[in-house]
């Protein structure tokens, strides 16, 4: 609970140094037609320069300097400046800034540039306190949208950024402590950007909480207690030779290779040990990690290591800013006033494995592979109906009825309840993307999206596949096994055509 209320508190700072100014700024309220920019109020289109307002050229963004403050008013008369000076509160995750900041663009730069206040970042960015700046936009983990061109979403500290990309064309400012990080941004998906290293940061192999504690390009993996800097996104030979390519919880990572336990980095509260693994060619290799676990498929888990498939799928990652015991992926899952906290020490899941309609030996001792999409599914435990308690709600899991891919018959499987398939709320069409249909019931008091599909084995676990009326395509609905799992007052029935139950208007 103390990490976690440290990490909270963290957050509060974070977000009011971010939006409120407590990083004690001064606040320029500048006349009408006239915006701030580089310490001037310069006419709009114009952007400051030293003592003079310059035309914007063509290939510089505009100015963004009327983004100061939400509350900004127009003085009367020929008022130039209001100052307002808040308290100086330093967030215990972002660093210090130098105050000789140096490479500042004369006009409001993109994200991953350096900066000495957020006046000097285009895009919506602010300034984060990181060795001589560097702009980008926080929360995106709600819409990671947000993040323009040549920036990704992914996570510092406990709240999502948008921060910029990297590869050999685009490098990161290595003398700031900067480098090309690959970190996960979904499951099974990576994205190489630019990522604060603190000083004296850990090597791989070492202990971690967040990215930022891993040196170079090392990341943060949770999957083991403690976390553990690994490199993600490896190939056989590209870990060098002291360290292995493993495949960790569906994505491939760097781990350090060893002879005995004493060549791994090791406490008495986060013991490693040389453990004999299966490196990504299939070959057994000896790596710094921890014991492999037997548990099975259904249990909860934030790492493989405890899961006797070596595979632990995760279904949230943050916890709900006041409520630490509800995973979530994004703001929408928590009550409202609430924000999704994203970290790696966050991470929940569940141990499975991975399936698919024409392979499901994967899934053993009863379990049943639930479809993720058309090309894959996942193994998931079954469990007795909506209410069972095998079936833990705080790992994001409900006991949901439907298909199994290579089955004929409905079962009951602890599954996560997807944001794209059958099962979200709409109001209308548009509501569903380009392609999807909202569901709705006659009176037009409860829909869902169903997302169009060919047949049964193409819906997402608990979608079935049912020909639409008026000619719209055939579209997943939501199977059902009584009515009482339908949106009130739908019905489960067999919809025209169909073989099996789903919720119907």
């Amino acid at each position: 609970m103390r990490i976690f209320m440290t990490s909270i508190w963290a957050v509060f700072l974070l977000v009011c140094w971010a939006l409120t100014g407590c990083s004690g700024r001064t606040i320029i309220m500048c006349p009408d037609g006239t915006v701030f920019s580089n310490g001037l109020c310069c006419p709009v289109g114009s952007f400051g320069q030293g003592s003079t307002c310059l035309l914007t050229p063509e290939d510089v963004a505009p100015d963004q300097g009327s983004e100061v403050s939400d509350s900004t008013t127009t003085p009367p008369g020929d008022t130039t400046t209001a100052t307002e000076t808040i308290e100086d509160q330093t967030s215990t995750d972002m660093g210090s800034l130098d105050s000789g900041t140096k490479d500042i663009p004369s006009f409001p730069g993109h994200i991953g540039d350096p900066c000495s206040n957020d006046l000097d970042c285009s895009d919506g960015a602010i300034c984060i306190s990181w060795p001589n700046g560097y702009c980008a936009i926080l929360g995106c983990q709600d819409n990671p949208s947000v993040c323009p061109e040549g920036s990704q979403c992914t996570s510092i500290g406990a709240t999502g950024a948008c921060l910029k990309t990297c590869e050999e064309e685009t490098p990161c400012r290595t003398d700031d402590s900067q480098f090309c990080k690959s970190l996960p941004v979904g499951a099974g998906e990576l994205v190489d950007v630019c990522h604060l290293s603190e000083p004296d940061a850990a090597p791989l192999g070492a202990p971690c909480g967040i990215h930022e504690n891993c040196a170079d390009t090392t990341a943060c993996y949770s999957g083991v207690p403690g976390g553990m800097c690994v490199i993600n996104g490896c190939n056989p030979t590209s870990c060098g030779d002291d360290a292995a390519c493993l495949m960790l919880d569906g994505l491939p990572r760097c781990v350090p290779t060893c002879t005995t336990a004493e060549d791994c980095i090791s406490t008495p509260e986060l013991e490693r040990s040389c453990e004999e693994r299966e490196d990504v060619t299939g070959t057994e290799t000896n790596v710094c990690f921890v014991p492999q676990g037997t548990e099975p498929i259904g249990t909860p888990c934030v790492g493989g290591y405890i899961c006797d498939s070596g595979f632990c799928r995760i279904t949230a990652t943050g916890v709900c800013s006041l409520e630490p015991d509800k995973p979530c992926s994004g703001s929408n899952d928590c009550p409202p006033g609430q924000v999704c906290n994203i970290a790696p020490a966050f991470h929940q899941g569940v141990c499975s494995a991975e399936c698919s309609y024409t392979d499901t030996s994967a899934c053993v001792n009863g379990a049943l592979c639930a479809a993720a999409d058309d090309a894959m599914g996942y193994c998931s435990a079954t469990c007795e109906g909506p209410d069972d308690p095998n079936c833990d709600p705080s790992n994001a899991l409900h006991c949901l009825y439907g298909l199994p891919l290579g089955s004929v018959a409905e079962k009951y499987l602890c599954v996560t309840v997807t944001t794209t398939g059958p099962l979200t709320a709409c109001e209308e069409t548009s509501d569903c993307g380009s392609t999807g249909l909202c569901i709705r019931s006659a009176d037009n008091t409860a829909g869902y999206c169903g997302v169009p599909c060919a047949a049964d084995g193409q819906c997402p676990f608990p979608g079935i596949c049912v020909q639409s009326p008026a000619g719209t395509g055939a579209h997943c609905y939501r199977s059902c096994n009584s009515a009482n799992e339908c949106p009130d007052p739908m019905q489960c029935a067999f919809p025209e055509g169909a073989t099996h139950r789903a919720c119907i208007p």
